[in-house]
């Protein structure tokens, strides 16, 4: 079985004058690279080429390849076609001429670069080659620019997993004490968070620490006052001064689509919603590829009730992140307010899938709601006590509470969540299935604590 450090070598070709130690793709830190050029590569464009070099000289279908690299889950066959053009990118391959990978018209690719059995090694320290390894050390030791690439590439696709190793390379590029490098810890234990994977206990203290770390180091970087607004809306709930500092980190950093996604995302808090389209839309601009863009696209027009559009963003981002939770969520919440309850349940039931079987509160509360409106029983014909026994989270059952008509629980829930400064909490101003309880006139306690004005 394939391992998570598999280095393949390829060699021979017109690129064998240019590159004549041959490019290596290192599959454990998803980079092309060779000699001192890397180019950091999608993990799933990475699999892909694993595969062909499986059969190198066959053809393999494109029905192998997504059945293969991603798990038999049903999405289009563009995410293969995409996977290969950036390989050919990275590799500086050419479709219409190749001398690596060929298209064969209707039936798929096949690995056409000269390749021998010893071309596929396991990278341990035992059987490296010492160039090999000296390449390694290289790319990991001294390109901190494409290391932090790496990192906001994992963090974009908001999986346990990719979080968890962004966050060990995170760990790991501190210590070279740079800007970039604290900003991303931040962001991503942001994610982490907000995906469940870490308490807020746990990361409050390093947010902090890091946050005042990289504003330090780099006061002027667009992505380190970024950190601090993030910090300042989400833990301090200081609007006004967060927006400053977002403000400011455009003017910085005009061309980071995550700047303008992060602002995006705080205005719709706020239910500035044109203004947070507008922001979003300048963040797909910048890069049509970004997931943390495209996800916020989706949260913002579904914040606004633009059910269609959001259902189109998030269906975008889930053809090549099929396992990203909130897209998932996003996408079956948005079909269901456009009265598609079985499209929903499809969806959510396939998230489950596509995330090992796993039933994240989230997604498992939305397949509660969908199914009760599928039974006949939304709309205050289903109890509280019939609640799914896995979710504790209090903005969750909140939501269901309103679902269920009972607004006097779910403020007691919400309040609960004030009271720790749940993470999701903002999500009760921007979202509409909490709009019962916002025309409620108890609503405004609520918003008085969190300090958002009416």
């Amino acid at each position: 079985m394939r391992g998570p450090d598999d280095i393949l070598l390829l060699s021979g070709g017109r690129h064998a004058e240019t590159v004549p130690s041959g490019p290596a793709c290192l599959s454990r830190t998803n980079l092309i690279a060779w000699n001192d050029v890397a180019v950091h590569v999608e993990p799933k464009a990475i699999e892909v080429l694993l595969e062909l070099a499986k059969h190198p000289g066959e053809v393999v279908s494109k029905t192998s390849l997504l059945q293969n690299v991603w798990g038999g889950v049903y999405i289009c066959e563009e995410v293969v076609t995409n996977a290969v053009s950036l390989l050919r990118r990275a590799l500086r391959d050419e479709a219409r001429n190749p001398c690596i990978i060929q298209t064969i018209p209707k039936r798929g690719y096949r690995l056409i670069a000269p390749i021998t059995r010893e071309s596929i090694v396991r990278y341990t320290p035992e059987t490296a080659s010492v160039k090999t390894a000296a390449l390694t050390s290289e790319l990991e030791g001294n390109d901190l620019k494409q290391s932090v690439l790496r990192v906001r590439h994992l963090r974009h696709e908001e999986t346990p997993a990719s979080l968890t190793s962004a966050r060990a390379y995170c760990e790991e590029l501190i210590r070279q004490d740079c800007a970039a490098a604290y900003a991303e810890l931040v962001l991503t234990l942001f994610l982490l968070e907000k995906l469940g994977a870490a308490p807020r206990e746990e990361i409050e203290p390093i947010v902090r620490n890091a946050v005042e770390r990289a504003v330090l180091l780099d006061e002027g970087s667009g992505m380190s006052l970024v950190c601090l607004a993030k910090q300042e809306y989400r833990y301090d709930w200081k609007w006004e001064k967060a927006e400053r500092h977002f403000q400011t980190a455009t003017e910085a950093d005009p061309n980071n689509p995550d700047v303008f996604s992060e602002f995006s995302l705080m205005l719709s808090v706020v239910r500035r919603f044109d203004e947070s389209l507008r922001l979003v839309e300048r963040a797909c601009l910048l890069d049509r590829m970004s997931p943390a863009a495209r996800l916020q696209a989706g949260h913002a027009n579904y914040a606004s009730g633009r059910w269609a559009v959001a259902a189109s963003q998030y269906e975008k981002l889930l053809r090549f992140s099929p396992q990203h939770i909130f897209a998932h969520w996003g996408f079956a919440d948005a079909l269901i307010r456009s009265g598609k309850p079985y499209e929903a349940v499809s969806v959510l039931m396939t998230a489950m899938g596509a995330n090992g079987g796993s039933a994240h509160p989230l997604l498992q509360t939305s397949l509660f709601r969908a199914k009760a409106i599928l039974a006949g029983r939304g709309g205050g014909q289903f109890a509280p006590r019939e609640f799914p026994p896995e979710t504790n989270d209090p903005v969750l059952l909140a939501e269901l509470c309103i679902s269920a008509g009972d607004l006097r629980r779910a403020l007691g829930l919400l309040h609960q969540a004030a009271d720790v400064r749940h993470y999701r909490l903002s999500a009760v101003n921007m979202f509409p299935q909490f709009a019962p309880l916002r025309e409620d006139a108890r609503y405004e306690h609520l918003r008085q604590r969190v300090g958002l004005r009416s």
